[in-house]
């Protein structure tokens, strides 16, 4: 069946990374398109979906935006597992992933546990801020939660 964990923000074994500002509302956490990096060395590919996914207006296509009707109501993780195990996305990321890792079959791997994809961390690493409801979230996938930097005046973006 489809299982869909919601975001706990009382989990005893995934406290929340600190926001700014307002204390982070669970139901944001899985309302926003915000994927927990489960994949080794694929930062930029989930810092590039957190973009396009929580930015209205945008035409994503058929792909991206079935993939968020799917995942819609999911917790992070499970946002994470989602992209995970979709082959055509795995294809794409290997087709730009650079030539510093090793093995590029290998990139897109599933970790059994977090601390391998710290372990593995490249050198550089990418995050996105993006504005959701009139406030700057930071969507970080080796952050446990979304980081909220607080409200966005109105006519600034």
């Amino acid at each position: 069946g489809n299982r869909r964990r919601r975001y706990q923000s009382s989990s005893s074994d995934r406290a929340p990374c600190p926001s700014v500002g307002d204390n982070l509302d669970s139901q944001m956490a899985n309302d926003m398109f915000f994927p927990l990096q489960i994949v080794p060395n694929s930062c930029a590919t989930f810092a590039l979906l957190s973009v396009l996914l929580n930015t209205p207006g945008i035409d994503v296509g058929p792909f991206l935006t079935h993939l968020k009707d799917f995942t819609e109501g999911y917790d992070p993780e499970s946002k994470g597992y989602a992209i995970a195990n979709l082959p055509q996305l795995k294809l794409i990321h290997n087709k730009f992933s650079g030539p510093s890792y090793p093995n590029s079959d290998s990139v897109f791997l599933l970790s059994s546990s977090r601390a391998k994809v710290y372990s593995q961390a490249a050198v550089f690493h990418f995050s996105s801020y993006v504005p959701i409801n009139g406030r700057l979230w930071e969507l970080d996938g080796l952050k446990q939660s979304p980081v909220d930097h607080g409200r966005i005046e109105e006519g600034t973006s």
